[in-house]
């Protein structure tokens, strides 16, 4: 079989693309964290419970308990929920003030081009080309506005999908993209 001609998109990356990028990263960190604070948070709840009625939980009965652990539950969801509230907004502005200082042109904001070949992703932009094999990148993912491909577990490089004519070239991109990176893992 013939080798596949390279595939070639060039787009403008904008602050937004940015934020829509660390944004998707930090709410995948905060995902995985929550089995971890619902069991911290169950564990609590029983020994908060136990603390509260200890040896007299069998004499007051379950319904007693029960209700003392309503009560101690509606005060922790409440306070979970106004701490989420305050981390996500945290992260919001923090994220904001990291990307206001980007320069535009500066390598990351900017034009960037992207080909494709079946040896290696090849990015330019205003200040630097760069190359790197299939070999050396970590994976292929998409969501509704974007395709990323990592070269690492928390860099990538980010393709607007509106840098193509329709929804079907950004799919073929992204098609394109995952075939040479199991390619290069199966060689």
């Amino acid at each position: 079989m013939p080798p596949a001609p390279p595939i070639e998109v060039e787009f403008q990356i904008t602050r937004e693309d940015l934020f829509a990028f660390q944004w998707r990263a930090a709410t995948w960190r905060r995902m995985r964290l929550a089995g971890s604070d619902l069991a911290m948070l169950a564990a609590a709840l029983v020994v908060m419970g136990l603390l509260t009625n200890g040896r007299d939980a069998f004499r007051l009965g379950w319904v007693s308990v029960l209700i003392n652990m309503s009560g101690a539950l509606v005060f922790v969801a409440t306070v979970a929920v106004v701490l989420a509230y305050m981390n996500r907004r945290s992260a919001r502005r923090a994220l904001r003030a990291m990307i206001d200082d980007e320069k535009a042109d500066g390598g990351s904001l900017g034009t960037h081009r992207i080909v494709l070949t079946e040896q290696e992703l090849i990015e330019t932009t205003a200040v630097a080309e760069s190359r790197r094999a299939w070999t050396g990148m970590d994976r292929v993912e998409q969501d509704d506005g974007y395709v990323f491909i990592y070269t690492g577990p928390h860099a990538a490089h980010i393709v607007p999908k509106r840098a193509f004519a329709d929804a079907a070239g950004a799919t073929r991109f992204y098609e394109t993209a995952k075939q040479l990176l199991e390619a290069a893992r199966r060689a």
